[in-house]
């Protein structure tokens, strides 16, 4: 649940999702997001969290396409 709240999903990625929605680092684009306990996350979304600092670009869950942040 952490990686589709942060990085966000695209319709049909997982069962249940019927439509496209931004993640919390979408929604910040261009502003400040805070991210407390970010040890307590599994380590593979830790990894996914250094890439998108890394590189400035999301991959949301079912997208093909990585886009700007």
């Amino acid at each position: 649940i952490a990686e589709r709240l942060l990085f966000g999903a695209r319709k049909g990625a997982f069962s249940g999702a019927d439509r496209d929605s931004d993640g919390y680092i979408q929604a910040a684009d261009g502003g400040t997001l805070f991210l407390d306990e970010v040890a307590d996350l599994d380590l593979l979304v830790q990894g996914k969290l250094l890439r998108v600092l890394e590189s400035k670009e999301v991959l949301a869950l079912g997208a093909t396409r990585p886009r700007p942040v």
